[in-house]
Protein backbone atom coordinates (compact mmCIF):
# COMPACT_ATOMS: atom_id res chain seq x y z
CA UNK A 1 0.00 0.00 0.00
CA UNK A 2 1.47 3.65 -0.71
CA UNK A 3 -0.06 6.80 0.85
CA UNK A 4 0.92 10.21 -0.01
CA UNK A 5 0.11 13.18 2.30
CA UNK A 6 1.01 15.24 4.96
CA UNK A 7 2.78 13.93 7.60
CA UNK A 8 1.02 14.94 11.17
CA UNK A 9 1.97 13.76 14.94
CA UNK A 10 5.62 12.89 14.22
CA UNK A 11 7.12 10.68 16.67
CA UNK A 12 11.17 9.92 16.91
CA UNK A 13 12.69 7.23 19.09
CA UNK A 14 15.40 5.01 19.24
CA UNK A 15 16.05 1.30 20.32
CA UNK A 16 19.58 0.06 21.59
CA UNK A 17 20.10 -3.66 22.10
CA UNK A 18 23.18 -5.55 22.50
CA UNK A 19 26.04 -4.36 24.86
CA UNK A 20 25.84 -7.29 27.56
CA UNK A 21 29.29 -8.74 28.41
CA UNK A 22 31.56 -6.15 26.13
CA UNK A 23 29.51 -7.33 23.05
CA UNK A 24 28.73 -4.15 20.49
CA UNK A 25 25.25 -2.28 20.26
CA UNK A 26 22.78 -1.68 17.68
CA UNK A 27 20.52 1.26 17.50
CA UNK A 28 17.42 1.23 15.55
CA UNK A 29 15.31 4.26 14.87
CA UNK A 30 11.78 4.58 14.67
CA UNK A 31 9.34 6.94 13.63
CA UNK A 32 5.95 6.79 14.19
CA UNK A 33 3.74 9.23 12.05
CA UNK A 34 0.09 9.51 10.69
CA UNK A 35 -0.44 10.25 6.73
CA UNK A 36 -4.09 10.33 5.14
CA UNK A 37 -5.56 9.70 8.95
CA UNK A 38 -3.56 5.84 8.52
CA UNK A 39 -0.99 5.46 11.62
CA UNK A 40 2.42 4.44 10.20
CA UNK A 41 5.80 2.82 11.52
CA UNK A 42 9.48 2.96 9.73
CA UNK A 43 12.42 1.22 11.59
CA UNK A 44 15.89 2.33 9.50
CA UNK A 45 19.24 2.11 10.72
CA UNK A 46 19.72 5.86 10.60
CA UNK A 47 17.43 8.98 12.02
CA UNK A 48 14.90 10.01 9.28
CA UNK A 49 14.42 13.83 8.79
CA UNK A 50 10.67 14.15 9.06
CA UNK A 51 9.11 16.70 10.73
CA UNK A 52 5.19 17.56 11.18
CA UNK A 53 3.45 19.51 8.13
CA UNK A 54 6.26 17.53 5.72
CA UNK A 55 4.45 16.25 2.60
CA UNK A 56 5.84 12.75 2.42
CA UNK A 57 4.99 9.25 -0.05
CA UNK A 58 4.95 6.13 2.15
CA UNK A 59 4.89 2.56 1.18
CA UNK A 60 4.28 -0.64 3.18
CA UNK A 61 2.45 -3.22 4.15
CA UNK A 62 -0.91 -2.47 5.80
CA UNK A 63 -2.22 -3.98 8.93
CA UNK A 64 -4.52 -4.13 11.94
CA UNK A 65 -2.88 -1.02 13.46
CA UNK A 66 -1.72 1.05 10.43
CA UNK A 67 0.93 0.66 7.69
CA UNK A 68 4.40 -0.68 8.45
CA UNK A 69 6.40 1.35 6.39
CA UNK A 70 9.20 0.03 4.14
CA UNK A 71 10.07 3.21 2.56
CA UNK A 72 9.52 6.69 3.10
CA UNK A 73 10.22 10.00 0.29
CA UNK A 74 9.79 13.30 1.88
CA UNK A 75 9.18 15.27 -0.76
CA UNK A 76 10.27 18.49 1.44
CA UNK A 77 13.79 17.58 1.29
CA UNK A 78 13.87 15.37 -1.35
CA UNK A 79 15.16 12.29 1.49
CA UNK A 80 14.33 8.46 0.50
CA UNK A 81 14.90 6.01 3.41
CA UNK A 82 14.26 2.65 3.50
CA UNK A 83 14.42 -0.39 5.78
CA UNK A 84 17.68 -2.28 5.38
CA UNK A 85 17.89 -4.70 1.90
CA UNK A 86 21.33 -5.23 1.27
CA UNK A 87 21.42 -6.70 5.41
CA UNK A 88 18.53 -8.83 4.69
CA UNK A 89 19.81 -10.61 1.94
CA UNK A 90 22.94 -11.01 3.37
CA UNK A 91 21.66 -12.91 6.54
CA UNK A 92 19.42 -14.74 4.35
CA UNK A 93 22.43 -16.13 2.39
CA UNK A 94 24.48 -16.45 5.11
CA UNK A 95 22.06 -18.41 7.64
CA UNK A 96 21.42 -21.60 5.81
CA UNK A 97 25.05 -22.55 5.84
CA UNK A 98 26.00 -21.31 9.34
CA UNK A 99 22.98 -23.61 10.46
CA UNK A 100 24.70 -26.56 8.46
CA UNK A 101 27.33 -26.48 10.19
CA UNK A 102 25.88 -26.03 13.75
CA UNK A 103 23.30 -29.01 12.65
CA UNK A 104 25.98 -31.59 11.91
CA UNK A 105 27.67 -30.68 15.21
CA UNK A 106 24.77 -30.67 17.11
CA UNK A 107 23.51 -33.91 15.45
CA UNK A 108 26.10 -35.63 18.30
CA UNK A 109 24.27 -35.18 20.43
CA UNK A 110 20.68 -34.99 19.12
CA UNK A 111 20.85 -37.57 16.38
CA UNK A 112 18.43 -37.12 13.49
CA UNK A 113 16.40 -34.34 15.37
CA UNK A 114 19.03 -31.75 14.67
CA UNK A 115 17.95 -31.39 11.11
CA UNK A 116 14.33 -30.05 12.17
CA UNK A 117 16.58 -27.29 13.35
CA UNK A 118 18.39 -26.55 10.28
CA UNK A 119 14.74 -26.20 8.69
CA UNK A 120 14.14 -23.52 11.13
CA UNK A 121 17.32 -22.01 10.13
CA UNK A 122 15.88 -21.88 6.69
CA UNK A 123 12.65 -21.05 7.71
CA UNK A 124 14.32 -17.74 8.82
CA UNK A 125 16.03 -17.06 5.45
CA UNK A 126 13.12 -17.07 3.40
CA UNK A 127 10.88 -14.55 6.37
CA UNK A 128 14.45 -12.31 5.34
CA UNK A 129 14.43 -12.91 1.58
CA UNK A 130 10.36 -12.02 1.77
CA UNK A 131 11.41 -9.08 3.91
CA UNK A 132 13.84 -8.12 2.09
CA UNK A 133 11.63 -8.19 -1.40
CA UNK A 134 8.96 -6.13 0.34
CA UNK A 135 11.67 -3.47 0.99
CA UNK A 136 13.02 -3.22 -2.75
CA UNK A 137 8.97 -3.16 -3.55
CA UNK A 138 8.43 -0.36 -1.37
CA UNK A 139 11.47 1.12 -2.44
CA UNK A 140 10.61 1.21 -5.97
CA UNK A 141 6.56 2.15 -5.25
CA UNK A 142 7.90 5.17 -3.98
CA UNK A 143 10.46 5.96 -6.33
CA UNK A 144 6.97 6.05 -8.72
CA UNK A 145 5.20 7.86 -6.81
CA UNK A 146 7.50 10.70 -6.01
CA UNK A 147 7.51 14.73 -8.00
Amino acid sequence: MTLSGTAHYVQNTTKVSGGVRSRPTSTSYITLFRVEGRQCMITTSKPIPIADGDAVVVSGRAGRSGLTAYAIHNTANGITSHTGIASKVLLGLILPAFGLIFCGIASMILGSYSWYLYLAFVAYSIYLFYQACMAASARGQVAAHSP
